[in-house]
């Protein structure tokens, strides 16, 4: 956080913004869910979230000032790091030309689902984590992205663990063969 007011006295003291403020409140998610630890600039994820509507108005303030630190840089991207608590209709207007200006692109919400359960998936693979805790996230991006095929198995996954019953260790060496499914598939 104290890069990004450096960002934006730097800014201010060459006119480029108003009064300098103070980006964000503390730690910023932009909704991510508590798998997500991604780089602060991640175009996949961003564009994802974006199109899921999963980075409120609060955070955009915080995710500007992550674009300045990656190296973007723009009157947009410079406006919305020196917003202090924004409307969502503030940052409506702005947005179009800030996601210009950071090099990020509209993606429809199929895609942007796949990239966020791809990357769950991948989180709970790699560090071995109880799929059964996070069947859930998938059902919720299955929901929101209007069913498509390609998620259908991980979407369904809270359904089918009560399948099991007890078995929970069947149940997750079940799960993970799904989520290795998911990855490994490629884009329809």
């Amino acid at each position: 956080m104290a890069r990004c007011l450096f960002f934006v006295a730097m800014l201010y003291a060459r006119g480029g913004l108003g009064p300098a403020s103070e980006c964000s409140q503390g730690q910023v998610f932009y909704g991510q869910s508590r798998l997500d630890n991604n780089m602060p600039f991640d175009h996949q994820i961003i564009e994802a979230r974006l199109a899921l509507d999963r980075i409120g108005p609060n955070e955009m303030p915080a995710l500007a000032c992550d674009a300045l630190e990656a190296g973007f840089d723009g009157p947009r991207i410079r406006r919305l790091a020196a917003l202090t608590d924004p409307s969502g209709w503030e940052v409506d207007q702005i947005l179009p030309a800030f996601m210009a200006e950071a090099g990020l692109s509209v993606i429809p919400r199929q895609e942007a689902a796949v990239r966020i359960a791809r990357q769950i998936a991948l989180k709970i693979l790699s560090e071995k984590l109880d799929p059964t805790a996070h069947t859930k996230d998938f059902e919720l991006l299955w929901i929101e992205a209007g069913y498509p095929r390609i998620l259908r198995e991980a979407g369904t996954l809270d359904d089918e663990k009560y399948l099991f019953g007890e078995n929970e260790t069947e149940f997750c060496e079940y799960a993970r063969k799904i989520l290795t499914a998911l990855i490994t598939t490629p884009e329809p």
